[in-house]
């Protein structure tokens, strides 16, 4: 496959704007994640379901913000199959977040629905670059047809 050099730059251009977005998602969960890692570990008086969550949080945060990273450094660099790859990541760390987020509901606090939310969040994310990934395949023209002419129509 090859592309013209309008079409390459327009490529480039469409990744490297996912790149501010994954670098943001990346510091903030990374930050909570390694940094703060929300409250560490969960007490053992828990229930298991609530163990469970909080560990899942935890490494969501810190695996989904190395991801996060790695997308932001393919988006910069401007190549398609970033997307393709925030797109898988990004649904992953949203479905990590929404069943952490499930899990932990207990009574009153008000953390699980943020992760519930911010997980949906991630899996929009992802649907919306898998389909920019598909919409930029468009760009992509074969090399056999850059080559070979059209034919012309006969004129009667």
């Amino acid at each position: 496959m090859s592309t013209t050099p309008q079409h390459s730059s327009a490529i480039r251009l469409a990744v490297r704007r996912n790149a501010i977005w994954a670098a943001g998602a990346a510091a903030i969960m990374l930050y909570y994640g390694l940094y703060v890692g929300l409250g560490s570990e969960p007490p053992p008086d828990w229930p298991a379901r609530l163990r469970a969550g909080s560990w899942l949080a935890l490494y969501t945060l810190e695996i989904g913000g190395v991801l996060m990273l790695l997308s932001t450094i393919l988006s910069v660099v401007g190549i398609r199959p970033a997307l393709l790859f925030d797109a898988l990541a990004s649904v992953a760390i949203g479905l990590g977040l929404g069943v952490s987020g499930a899990l932990r509901i207990a009574g009153a606090e008000f953390s699980p629905l943020l992760f519930i939310l911010f997980g949906a969040v991630f899996i929009h994310s992802g649907y919306r670059n898998w389909s920019e990934y598909n919409d930029l395949a468009a760009l992509e023209v074969p090399d056999e047809a850059a080559e070979t002419p059209a034919p012309a129509s006969p004129e009667s």
